[in-house]
């Protein structure tokens, strides 16, 4: 919101990453296989790049532990 006002000052404090967390289960069904699918594609990553704030350099990546 502060960034929209040209009245006010933005300093971003700090980076926080977000993650989706699934069962490795999981990961081989469709409903999966289209969501990674979607979050893989250039479309949504452009469309995140527009939005203040978002990083999208490990976008899609899958971490294991």
């Amino acid at each position: 919101a502060a960034q929209k006002n040209p009245t006010l000052d933005f300093l971003p404090v700090e980076t926080v990453p977000m993650f989706l967390i699934t069962e490795t289960t999981s990961l081989g069904k469709p409903g999966f296989s289209a969501l990674l699918e979607i979050i893989r594609s250039q479309d949504y990553r452009t469309i995140l790049k527009h939005q203040t704030g978002y990083q999208v350099t490990r976008t899609g990546e899958l971490i294991q532990l």
